[in-house]
């Protein structure tokens, strides 16, 4: 497992530096840039969580039933934090104006 890379207040700090001097992200506002480092470091938390603690019990075969259900509602919960820090920020925003295909859709009655 590498180390991770944004998660000391020093990283975030330096990030945050270089994003502000960033025309793009700049022109979203004076507090983008810090909103904007914040997101990468809890993103790269998040990542992390499902590759290296989630994604292993999705391999292993003896994962089943109520542990391999929860193992699930973890990853959902995991992807849930990720959809917010991505719909959260402006800069984000620009990718997908419309978020509907997200949403879940109703079974249609027979």
């Amino acid at each position: 497992m590498s180390e991770p890379l944004l998660q000391t207040q020093e990283s975030r700090h330096d990030l945050q530096e270089r994003l502000r001097s960033c025309e793009m992200v700049a022109r979203l506002g004076p507090d983008e840039a810090g909103k904007l480092a914040q997101a990468f470091s809890d993103l790269e938390n998040s990542f992390r969580t499902v590759l290296y603690k989630h994604f292993p019990g999705l391999a292993d075969p003896s994962l089943r039933g109520e542990q391999l259900e929860s193992l699930l509602l973890n990853i959902r919960e995991e992807f849930r934090r990720i959809s917010f820090r991505i719909e959260d920020q402006k800069f984000f925003r620009a990718m997908e104006p419309s978020h509907d295909w997200m949403a879940l859709t109703k079974t249609a009655k027979k």
